[in-house]
């Protein structure tokens, strides 16, 4: 999983790894002071969490952010129509065929990602946006009608 290998990577070079809540959920968490510079408690990158040092015990922030993960989950199944792109990459690359023996495309991320950034468009409230306000129905942070 390339994608998800780099993702790890970086967060694991930008912020700290939190080592009890991996083993507790099943799912690497990074945390960090830097959060504070954008306004949040936590976000999901791919299936990666990275919370504020200071909200990573906040049960309602936990809850919000791994419904996200479960969001990208969700869109595996778009990896099964980009399938028979890459096989027409590894009928015309040997280097891509040999690589695809070994590696598995989360590609799911390119279909979630747009359609996310496409909510946020005109949206009154941040909880507008479909993910969002799924995220915040779970998790009890919806904090405007």
């Amino acid at each position: 999983m390339p994608v998800s290998f780099f993702i790890t990577a970086y967060s694991a070079i930008r912020w700290d790894f939190e080592w009890e809540r991996t083993l507790q959920t099943g799912e690497f968490i990074f945390s960090g002071d830097v959060l504070n510079d954008f306004n949040y408690n936590g976000f999901v990158l791919g299936n990666i969490s990275v919370f504020d040092k200071n909200k990573i015990n906040n049960y309602d922030t936990f809850s919000h952010e791994f419904i996200h993960i479960y969001q990208y989950y969700d869109f595996n199944v778009f990896n099964t129509y980009l399938t028979t792109t890459l096989k027409k990459f590894r009928f015309n690359s040997k280097t891509f065929d040999k690589l695809s023996n070994y590696l598995y495309y989360d590609l799911q991320a390119s279909v979630l990602e747009p359609l996310y950034f496409l909510q946020n468009q005109n949206i009154d409230c941040y909880y507008d946006n479909f993910f969002e306000n799924e995220a915040g129905y779970y998790s009890n942070t919806i904090i405007c009608n």
